[in-house]
């Protein structure tokens, strides 16, 4: 009556988890809860908002706080109707009160990591998925009934794979270490003399290379990276020593 084309999908029942793959390797893993209210047996759902929204990392959707508040919305309304609750209702102590359908952080849920519980199968599944789509860093969506137990046993569905996810705060310092070898920094000599000193510096940038060093080396007749010359820069000490650590070899 409404349409000639239908679209009919599977429900996966289960809860929802992000699992962050960088490089072959799961890096961090999120039990993403949706946005709701755990009764005490005392307060109502309109005061245990209250409390939730009023928590310091929660800001409005729009803002770049970690975590958002939660509008007793029409979305919200209908799912206390669903739960036979009301605003003026009370829950039972421990009784989780859902407020949003979705589970993602923008709408109101609440992440919980949980990379040291999740089963080591479930883990391999989302490499595996990251290694296929050729990524080197995914979010990748999995529902399944709990991560502590193999998609094997208790079956799953991977419904997003991310390839540019939100990052966890702790994740981008992280991903720079594997990265960049070291603290990241060029270690650097500045010599002053005359020409005379020319001998001086290959001494030097040998015993560097000794050592395991890729060294650049810019004077005033070449720059030169791993003792081969790949320029010969008419212009000033700064901008042969720009040309050097602009190049990621040294």
């Amino acid at each position: 009556a409404l349409s000639a084309n239908v679209l009919v999908e599977k429900h996966i029942a289960g809860n929802d988890y992000r699992l962050h793959v960088f490089q072959g390797q799961v890096i961090f893993a999120l039990h993403r809860v949706p946005g709701g209210v755990t009764g005490d047996g005392v307060a109502t759902v309109d005061t245990l908002l209250a409390r939730l929204n009023a928590e310091p990392l929660r800001g409005e959707a729009d803002s770049r706080a970690l975590l958002k508040r939660i509008a007793l919305d029409e979305e919200a309304l209908e799912l206390l109707r669903e739960q036979e609750l009301t605003p003026d209702g009370v829950p039972a102590a421990g009784a989780f009160v859902r407020l949003r359908r979705t589970a993602n952080v923008a709408s109101g849920g609440m992440p919980v990591p949980i990379l040291e519980e999740a089963h080591p199968d479930n883990l391999a599944l989302a490499v595996r998925a990251a290694r296929i789509l050729r990524l080197d860093l995914a979010g990748i969506d999995l529902l399944m009934p709990d991560i502590r137990r193999s998609w094997l046993q208790s079956g799953a569905a991977i419904c997003e794979v991310n390839a540019q996810p939100q990052l966890w705060s702790t994740l981008p310092a992280q991903i720079l270490r594997a990265l960049v070898p070291g603290d990241g920094r060029i270690p650097v000599v500045l010599a002053f003399g005359d020409d005379s000193q020319q001998s001086w510096l290959d001494a030097l940038a040998e015993r560097l290379a000794q050592r395991g060093m890729r060294v650049g080396l810019a004077t005033p007749e070449a720059v030169s990276i791993g003792g081969r010359v790949v320029g010969r820069l008419h212009t000033d000490a700064y901008g042969r020593a720009m040309a050097l650590l602009a190049d990621p070899e040294v």
